[in-house]
C-alpha cells in the first residue's frame, strides 16, 4: 500500500519533470540557425537555465551545445522538414536518455533497470511526437509568410 502510494505521488512528478527536459532539448531543433556560434551560444544559455532552475546538477551546460552540434550536423546534411525534424527528436531524445541511464548507471546514483529505461523511454517518444508535431505546425504556420521551410 505504501509503494502505491509513493508510485501516485512521484509518478506525475516524473511526467512533468520529462515534459520540461524534453521541451527544453526539443526547442534546440525549433531555434536551429545556421550562424554556428549564435546558435551554441543560446544553446548553452538554455542548459544553464535549466542547471539552475531545474537540475542542480550542473551536466546540461556541456550536454545541450553538443546536441546543438548534433542538430547542425544533421540538417547540414538533411532538409529542415516535418519528417527530419521528427526523426532528429526521437534520436536526440533516445541520446539524452541513454547518456542520462549510463551516468546514472556510471555513478551510482540510481538502481534503474534497463526494462524501465525502455519503457520510460516509450511512453518519452509518444508525448513527444504528439508535442513535436504540433509545435512544427504552430511554427510553420505563424512563419508561413516570413520563413519558408
Amino acid at each position: 500500500m505504501i509503494l502505491s502510494l509513493v508510485s501516485t505521488i512521484i509518478n506525475p512528478l516524473l511526467i512533468f519533470n520529462n515534459v520540461v527536459i524534453f521541451s527544453s532539448i526539443l526547442s534546440l531543433i525549433f531555434m536551429y540557425t545556421k550562424d554556428k556560434n549564435e546558435y551554441i551560444v543560446k544553446s548553452a544559455i538554455i542548459g544553464i537555465l535549466y542547471d539552475i532552475i531545474c537540475f542542480k546538477g550542473y551536466i546540461h551546460i556541456l550536454l545541450f551545445p553538443l546536441i546543438s552540434l548534433i542538430i547542425m550536423y544533421y540538417f547540414k546534411e538533411k532538409k529542415y522538414n516535418y519528417k527530419n525534424v521528427l526523426i532528429l527528436s526521437m534520436f536526440i531524445i533516445f541520446i539524452y536518455n541513454t547518456f542520462v541511464f549510463l551516468l546514472l548507471k556510471i555513478l551510482f546514483i540510481s538502481t534503474y533497470s534497463y526494462t524501465y529505461f525502455l519503457t520510460n523511454l516509450i511512453f518519452i517518444y509518444i508525448v513527444n511526437i504528439i508535442y513535436v508535431s504540433l509545435l512544427y505546425l504552430l511554427i510553420k504556420r505563424k512563419n508561413k509568410h516570413i520563413i519558408k521551410w
